[in-house]
């Protein structure tokens, strides 16, 4: 198992590279059709009473298998903030904009991402052709950015639960009824609706992962380990090799195939490098999205940095009153925005004092839209400066 790693290898992990290898090999026996898939999707799903499974739901998002961490849940998650943080979700996929108000201010505040898809959650709705490739820009974005994903709707059912499954399934190209069942494990609920898991059924059979899977004896032996019952000698369980210590280049020791199958591609994506920048670690695939994003943003954030110190020469004390205002309206980080409010307003005093017109003149080269939520952010802390003078 990995220790040194951020994200420890736990049992669905192997699971879902023993099932990847698989994915990879041709079946031999012949593909299921869509209709024929969807009937097998709803025989995974459990037969627990309502209770237990609404108990299941509340208690927290639900982590999908597989890294980078991609969570589903509902709106009342979302709109946890302090959850959030501590599960260190940095990105929010809303997929029911219409009926879930998110705090967008507060996520604003924490750097969080953020993006809405407009989806139904109906029988005729095309959720996969409409949102999918959004969704997963965005998802693909987040996680090289270094941000656990929470993707949610109402209640977590079927709009984001369908899209995080056709996610990873592209991702990680597993067999859909082997993901489905990992998904299932984590989160009892999932994909009711029928058309949504005809839609699957199609994605999974667009892209050969429509089949029966070897694997999953694997996890039905597996299941019943858990549950307590006995399992015949001569099957072994699948054990993943360890990898040696971290080295000084950051880069973890090669990890050897797996045994099951001899892949070496799987072992290769446990392998952790650490970001030059920012010192994280990521999987080598996903530093290199990571890696330019990282320095990009470091280099703004050391010229923001050297402008508000040259405006502090300026104005010593003046600069640093201006910049803490804009930083509790959350607008500090708005690139140019402390500069251009400097030039025209040194102190608070002086800030409150000019109008709307003259304040929206002076931050014309910030291009801050009128629409926008910084923009309302940044008009209404001037009239409540207006007010208090």
């Amino acid at each position: 198992m990995l220790t040194d790693s951020p994200f420890a290898a736990d049992r669905s992990q192997i699971h879902t590279m023993v099932s990847a290898a698989f994915a990879k090999r041709a079946s031999n026996k012949p593909p299921i059709t869509p209709k024929a898939g969807r009937l097998q999707l709803v025989m995974i799903q459990p037969t627990r009473d309502a209770r237990s499974l609404a108990a299941s739901e509340t208690a927290g998002p639900s982590r999908f298998p597989g890294e980078p961490p991609l969570f589903v849940g509902s709106s009342d998650h979302a709109s946890d903030v302090k959850l959030l943080k501590r599960l260190e979700i940095g990105a929010v996929l809303n997929c029911a904009p219409s009926a879930c108000n998110d705090p967008t201010e507060e996520y604003q505040r924490q750097s969080i991402a953020y993006l809405e898809l407009d989806a139904r959650d109906d029988r005729e709705f095309q959720l996969l052709r409409e949102c999918l490739a959004k969704a997963r820009e965005f998802i693909e974005g987040s996680h090289a950015d270094g941000r656990g994903v929470l993707v949610h709707c109402t209640n977590g059912v079927n709009r984001s639960a369908t899209l995080a499954i056709a996610h990873l399934l592209i991702r990680d190209r597993r067999c859909l009824f082997d993901l489905f069942r990992d998904c299932v494990r984590a989160r009892p609920t999932i994909v009711k609706n029928e058309s949504f898991q005809h839609q699957l059924c199609a994605l999974a059979s667009r892209n050969a992962l429509l089949y029966e899977s070897d694997y999953a004896r694997t996890l039905a032996a597996d299941g019943s380990k858990e549950t307590g019952a006995t399992e015949p000698s001569s099957r072994e369980e699948p054990q993943a090799e360890a990898p040696m210590g971290a080295g000084p280049d950051g880069k973890q020791g090669s990890l050897k195939a797996h045994k099951l199958t001899g892949n070496r591609e799987m072992a290769e994506d446990l392998e952790r490098v650490t970001c030059p920048t920012c010192s994280r670690h990521f999987a080598p695939s996903v530093l290199g999205r990571h890696a330019p994003i990282c320095a990009a943003r470091a280099a703004k954030d050391a010229e923001r940095a050297a402008k508000v110190a040259q405006e502090e020469e300026l104005h010593p004390s003046s600069a640093q009153e201006v910049a803490k205002w804009l930083e509790d309206a959350g607008l500090l980080l708005v690139p140019g925005l402390l500069e251009a409010i400097v030039r025209v307003a040194p102190n608070l005093g002086t800030l409150s004092a000019i109008d709307r017109d003259r304040l929206d003149a002076a931050i014309a080269p910030v291009q801050l839209k009128p629409k926008s939520q910084k923009y309302k952010n940044l008009m209404a802390a001037h009239e409540e400066l207006q007010r208090r003078a």
